[in-house]
């Protein structure tokens, strides 16, 4: 990704921060482990004595990717998009400490907006074309700059634009959704 694009996914720290108070909305911080291209748990550690630390289950908000079983076709070549943006995901987050602002619960699943460095992971993964909106706009509205992240990928035939493949939700309905490397 160039510097240009770059600089259309990042976020001022300081903003963000007042951004978080302003809204009195929850937020967590600390290291992940991935489960899917969208999805993790965060291990954030806490001094209660009776428990070392809190783990969530986190999912980017607004945005999906292919599940992690599911394959893309680029040339009639068949690729394993999941396996792609899972791998994606952990190379972004690895290491580093990641920040995320909760929007909803639903099923114990925390629907998030998520930050490393100050950069929202689903704007770049939009940007580089590894993401896509979600269908459910009605109840899962994305920032308003997400669909033309989307739409700029997808002229560019960036990252998943560039392969035929069904849309996330679609390959779930037919196909499920066991992903094999998330334990509980």
């Amino acid at each position: 990704m160039d510097y240009v694009n770059k600089q259309n996914v990042v976020l001022n720290q300081e903003p963000l921060v007042s951004q978080f108070y302003e809204e009195n909305v929850p937020i967590y911080s600390g290291a992940i482990q991935v489960t899917s291209g969208v999805t993790f748990k965060m291990i954030t550690p806490v001094d209660d004595g009776w428990r070392k630390r809190i783990i969530r289950d986190i999912r980017l908000y607004g945005v999906e990717t292919c599940e992690m079983r599911q394959f893309a076709s680029r040339n009639g070549i068949k690729w394993p998009c999941g396996a792609f943006v899972t791998a994606w995901l952990v190379s972004k987050t690895i290491d580093k400490n990641v920040t995320c602002r909760q929007s909803r619960v639903i099923k114990q699943i925390h629907y998030a907006q998520c930050f490393v460095d100050g950069v929202d992971l689903a704007r770049l993964g939009l940007a580089e074309g590894l993401m896509v909106l979600t269908k459910d706009q009605h109840n899962f509205p994305s920032p308003a700059d997400y669909k033309n992240l989307q739409l700029t990928a997808q002229k560019a035939q960036n990252g998943l634009w560039s392969s035929q493949f069904q849309q996330p939700e679609d390959w779930r309905r037919d196909y499920g959704s066991y992903n094999p490397i998330d334990h509980n």
